[in-house]
């Protein structure tokens, strides 16, 4: 599959951008109507998290998901849940320490070539942590640093299901 552009996570950013989170937690039920496995995996590893950045969690989710309708349409197969606890497990290795991840170590990472859809990884971590050399984030500076690392250790997994699975053109029928 080909990567995201950032032209695409810009034009399907801004009506996100607008949602309420109570909007965004209704777009999470419509995704589990045909994505139950990827709701019953998220929605108990984000209960580890203080409630704002559950919701935050829940609205980059929400945002994650939306930017790949945009760029791909409506998904075609579904994620299973031993696929998400390996993708999980393997991103939980490759990030090491939560509370000392950082927007550099995210960078190096797409820079390398170590993530999947590196334009959506970037865009999260730019949220989350600010752009690189930035000194605030949008959206991330209230959070404890474990609660911001598990946020992007929770939406990385998603992304890497998503691409890995949904849109995964060579996968056998």
């Amino acid at each position: 599959m080909e990567d995201i552009t950032e032209a695409t996570i810009d034009s399907a950013w801004h009506p996100i951008s607008q949602i309420t989170p109570e909007a965004a937690r209704d777009g999470i039920a419509s995704i589990g109507e045909t994505q139950a496995a990827l709701i019953d995996f998220f929605m108990p590893c984000s209960d580890a998290l203080q409630p704002e950045a559950k919701s935050c969690a829940v609205f980059l989710f929400y945002a994650a998901y939306r930017v790949f309708v945009s760029a791909y349409g409506e998904p075609r197969d579904k994620i299973e849940d031993d696929e998400l606890e390996a993708l999980y497990d393997m991103n939980e290795s490759q990030l090491g320490d939560l509370e000392t991840l950082d927007r550099e170590a995210i960078a190096g990472g797409v820079k390398e070539g170590a993530f999947v859809q590196p334009h959506v990884i970037d865009f999260v971590a730019d949220l989350l942590y600010g752009e690189v050399g930035a000194e605030d984030a949008e959206i991330g500076d209230n959070y404890e640093p474990y609660d911001r690392g598990m946020i992007f250790l929770l939406i990385k997994t998603v992304i890497d299901a998503i691409d890995a699975t949904l849109y995964n053109e060579d996968k056998e029928a």
